[in-house]
């Protein structure tokens, strides 16, 4: 089981690390994320298609002409692509620019969601028919660990994440260009993608000084902390499913 949930962290992780030692290089650094992407696809659908199959079957009977043509796995694919293409930007985004001791939140939140997954299917087995039992595991790893990490990371990425000093009292505009210069000075689709997540990660940190010390500061400039473990949940859960048939033997 650790065995398990430590390839299914790795599988999330050194694409990430890859991703961000290479950035600063070339934009072939994006096969990694390209690679991230494709595990992501492959998770989510997997998880996602034994659900909406089971609701096909339930909603139509067999012996229905309309049975082969809704097998559940068009709704399958839809939301595993918008997962992906959500995910995948926002996690190449926060590679990017995370403190350490974030990282260190999320590799803990990585582990401790792919465990609890593995530990709830097999409570679940006894109760639940084939395949339900891991779709069960799969949404309540993805949600129940974020009790405790969304307020841990929220609070690590207030406390520790560097800040220019010149963004202290800098106007928007400028602002914005302090935090685009952190960039590769060179042209590439990759540049034109990031730049708008950068935009609003400045907006983010303008607005932020510009709350001051109230306390909805904090709550807002860790708002996308909040996203990014919500995200990084659900997607050591479902990659954690993916790798299982692969890290464990199967019981006699």
């Amino acid at each position: 089981m650790f065995f398990t949930a430590i390839i299914s962290t790795a599988l999330l992780a050194l694409p990430l690390l890859c991703w961000n030692l290479g950035f600063a290089y070339s934009d072939l650094a994006g096969v990694f994320m390209l690679l991230l992407g494709a595990l992501l696809f492959t998770g989510v659908f997997s998880t996602t298609s034994i659900i909406c199959r089971a609701q096909s079957r339930i909603a139509f009977r067999p012996d229905s002409p309309l049975a082969k043509f809704f097998t559940g796995r068009l709704r399958a694919l839809l939301r595993a692509l918008v997962f992906t293409a959500i995910a995948t930007p926002v996690l190449a985004w926060q590679a990017l620019r995370l403190d350490t001791y974030v990282v260190a939140g999320l590799l803990a939140l990585c582990f401790v969601s792919s465990l609890l997954s593995l530990w709830i299917e097999a409570r679940a087995k006894p109760h639940l028919a084939a395949g339900f039992d891991r779709a069960a595991a799969v949404k309540l790893a993805g949600v129940l660990p974020l009790i405790l990490f969304i307020p841990l990371l929220g609070w690590l990425n207030w406390t520790y994440v560097s800040i220019p000093v010149a963004m202290l009292t800098a106007p928007l505009a400028e602002a914005t260009l302090i935090v685009l210069a952190e960039l590769p000075p060179r042209a590439g689709w990759l540049n034109e993608v990031l730049a708008f997540f950068f935009a609003v990660d400045a907006a983010k940190l303008w607005l932020t000084f510009k709350l001051g010390e109230t306390g909805w500061a904090p709550i807002f400039y860790s708002l996308d902390a909040a996203l990014v473990a919500i995200i990084v949940a659900h997607a050591s859960a479902r990659l954690t499913s993916l790798v299982k048939p692969f890290t464990q033997r199967p019981q006699a």
